[in-house]
């Protein structure tokens, strides 16, 4: 009875493991890439800690063509390192936001959440990792991460590209 019974489990998993994903199950990965572009930010008072200068709640504005068509805003902190000559603004910086889309990605209308860390390197170059943690609409159950390249140009912030794979619901 119990070899029976075992029997009927692995081909019931077996049926489970081969049938084919109902259209709901199925997702297809693509590939993304486009500009992003800060368009308007609110950089609160630092505190200090040791040298650094530390923005918490720091908020912008994120405008995304190409693949991502859309704004976001992003809430977090930047920190701020000196080099040598004592300016935190000619030294590195890293971050981590949360950043919150609104748009389409391919041509489908939604919502996600990406949770967005990076460094800005004595260069200049701005080097990000996006990974989204939540989407919503025809969004939904969209996963994946991009990478960002920039430079930080004017007031608002760094501007680029992104690119990417996502496993679009």
């Amino acid at each position: 009875m119990k070899r029976t019974l075992s029997a009927l489990a692995l081909t019931g998993l077996v049926a489970l493991a081969v049938a084919p994903m109902s259209p709901a199950q199925a997702s297809t990965r693509t590939t993304v890439s486009g500009t992003y572009q800060f368009v308007d930010a609110s950089i609160p008072v630092p505190r200090t800690a040791s040298d650094h200068l530390i923005l918490d709640g720091l908020t912008a504005t994120v405008v995304w063509t190409g693949t991502f068509e859309g704004t976001s805003t992003l809430t977090g902190r930047l920190v701020l390192r000196p080099i040598g000559d004592g300016d935190p603004f000619l030294g590195t910086a890293s971050y981590q936001y949360t950043d919150v889309f609104v748009g389409t990605v391919n041509g489908v209308a939604g919502t996600m959440t990406l949770l967005e860390q990076g460094h800005t390197g004595r260069d200049g170059i701005v080097h990000s990792k996006n990974v989204v943690v939540s989407a919503t609409g025809g969004l939904a159950g969209l996963t994946g991460m991009v990478l960002g390249t920039g430079t930080v140009a004017g007031p608002n912030g760094p501007s680029g590209t992104y690119a990417g794979t996502l496993s679009m619901p």
